[in-house]
């Protein structure tokens, strides 16, 4: 069973890429070092909850879009 960190790291990095998005462009909208985003993109960390809703305005996208496990077993 994959963690939460896993599962969010996997769909930062999809949604980034659906949306042709870079982590550095992610870090200038959210005024955070790239360093953050690199964590949270590689499944070292989670952002905050209220970090979390920003990153889903940036990405137009919602919590469980980020939160949840979309691939098949």
């Amino acid at each position: 069973m994959k963690s939460s960190l896993e599962i969010f790291s996997h769909n930062l990095r999809n949604y980034l890429e659906v949306k042709r998005k870079t982590q550095s462009d992610l870090a200038r909208h959210l005024s955070v070092s790239t360093v953050s985003v690199s964590r949270w993109a590689n499944g070292e960390a989670m952002p905050r909850p209220a970090m979390l809703d920003r990153i889903c305005a940036f990405l137009g996208c919602s919590q469980e879009d980020l939160l949840t496990d979309h691939t098949k077993t």
